[in-house]
């Protein structure tokens, strides 16, 4: 019975891990797509004056 237990703990714990990992990737995501969002807004008035 003990090892079924940690081989749920032990699962449990990937699950949440993994969530971590994708939260970051995505975090990592959002601010990329605003950098990119950024320079755009940046770019722009520069290219009506040329």
């Amino acid at each position: 019975m003990p090892s079924i237990i940690v081989g749920v703990i032990t699962k449990i714990k990937l699950v949440i891990v993994l969530e971590l990992i994708v939260i970051k990737l995505e975090k990592i995501a959002v601010n990329q797509i605003n950098i990119l969002g950024f320079m755009i807004a940046i770019i722009k008035p520069w290219k009506n004056e040329l």
